[in-house]
């Protein structure tokens, strides 16, 4: 699998982890692969892998997208996968991922990635590019846009 980089080298790092560590929303540039990759065999159940650091979180970001736009239709704009918490009870953090495509025509339609967990595990594993009071979210929004650029925001608990 060849991989790609998002962010020139000298800068990489440091620029993503700032990035990601904003509560607001994120925008970065992103390489998207120059063809639809050829269906894969079918993959084990995803396991999660060590944490990201500084210059891995790109490469985890890249990862989600190679997954999430190989089920991506020709005329897509934005597609991406939506991460909610279902149940948080102190010790384990429950989740449930939806992935997404908008087309030309500016409907949202359901979007079935190259597998239906990795994405969303790789999701939650860019927590530890964040500082750890944002680690908190309830939902958290990855999209990336036909023009090789990605967002991701991160919805929290309202506070009492």
């Amino acid at each position: 699998m060849k991989t790609t980089s998002l962010i020139p080298s000298g800068t990489r790092g440091l620029l993503l982890v700032a990035l990601l560590a904003f509560c607001g929303p994120v925008a970065a540039q992103l390489k998207l692969p120059a063809q639809k990759p050829a269906p894969s065999a079918p993959r084990q159940e995803a396991r999660p892998a060590a944490e990201p650091e500084g210059s891995s979180a790109e490469k985890v970001v890249q990862e989600i997208a190679n997954c999430v736009l190989s089920g991506a239709p020709q005329g897509w704009r934005t597609a991406g996968v939506e991460v909610n918490e279902l149940d948080n009870d102190g010790k384990e953090r429950k989740f449930e991922a939806r992935y997404f495509v908008v087309g030309a025509d500016g409907v949202r339609k359901d979007l079935v990635p190259c597998d239906a967990r990795e994405p969303a595990m790789n999701v939650y594993r860019l927590n530890s590019a964040l500082e750890p009071d944002k680690r908190d979210w309830i939902k958290a929004t990855l999209s990336f846009s036909s023009e090789g650029k990605f967002e991701l925001k991160y919805d929290y608990p309202k506070k009492d």
